[in-house]
């Protein structure tokens, strides 16, 4: 982590069900599964293998960094800048929550 501010992370979807609020074993193994997932991004990237398919997501396959732009397709447009829109949000939210991973990332993608 870093000392960055953040951005408010949005709720994380959960499999759980609370079926009873007042239920305290049930809100415990809520908030248990919201940990344990909100750790999960950190620990894809804690490995260079982790942080290089990371970099290939959002490089490669959600094009950040590149036009959306189809010239005479619509469709095409749409369907790439939602690509590019996951990338971005999967970027912002490793530069805002996990920086020094980003950094690492980096530095291992462009070979400095």
């Amino acid at each position: 982590m870093s000392n960055r501010p953040t951005k408010k992370r949005p709720t994380l979807p959960t499999k759980k069900f609370i079926s009873n609020l007042e239920d305290e074993e049930q809100a415990k193994e809520l908030k248990d599964d919201i940990a344990d997932r909100e750790g999960d991004l950190e620990f894809i990237l804690s490995t260079p293998r982790g942080r290089r398919w990371v970099y290939d997501l959002i490089h490669g396959t959600c094009h950040v960094r590149s036009q959306s732009f189809f010239p005479g397709d619509p469709a095409s447009t749409g369907l790439n800048e939602g690509a590019r829109m996951v990338g971005e949000n999967l970027l912002e939210e490793i530069r805002s929550q996990h920086f020094s991973r980003w950094l690492e990332m980096m530095a291992e993608n462009h070979g400095e």
